[in-house]
């Protein structure tokens, strides 16, 4: 699931999401990842 699909789906702003993701680290050097595919740390 990508940022994108997370803001449609929850109906919140992308860069919202894309703030939040950035905080949790789910995020590489500001790459999109899917979220799906993210390994455990």
């Amino acid at each position: 699931m990508t940022l994108k699909e997370v803001a449609e789906a929850t109906g919140a702003a992308y860069r919202t999401v894309a703030a939040y993701a950035q905080k949790a680290g789910w995020t590489e050097n500001g790459k999109e990842t899917l979220l799906t595919e993210r390994r455990s740390r």
